[in-house]
């Protein structure tokens, strides 16, 4: 989707139980170098440390109409799911290739 600012401030446990938020931010305002993950869409690597029950916040800004899905992932389910939608794809574009395969074979 099309979203100019993200920002995801996600908990932070400092030594001496000091704690906050530190800000993770994405968008497609910002360079594509700058992107922690290269990715089509924007994605997050989140702290493994992360205790149970943590909240974490997603600021969402954008010129046109905001839709944000949301998945959370493990990294071993995010790059199956990446390998199954290009697998996908291939196939959509080799059905697609079909009849002029076909054509061209006559």
């Amino acid at each position: 989707p099309s979203l100019d600012d993200l920002q995801l401030y996600v908990p932070v446990h400092e030594a001496g139980g000091a704690s906050g938020y530190r800000s993770l931010t994405a968008g497609d305002t910002r360079p594509w170098n700058d992107r922690v993950v290269k990715h089509r869409n924007h994605v997050f690597r989140l702290p493994a440390d992360r205790e149970a029950g943590e909240w974490m916040y997603l600021r969402v800004q954008s010129r046109s109409v905001v839709t944000v899905p949301l998945r959370a992932w493990t990294q071993q389910g995010f790059l199956q799911s990446e390998r199954d939608s290009q697998i996908e794809q291939v196939g959509r574009e080799l059905r697609r290739m079909m009849p002029w395969l076909k054509a061209k074979e006559v």
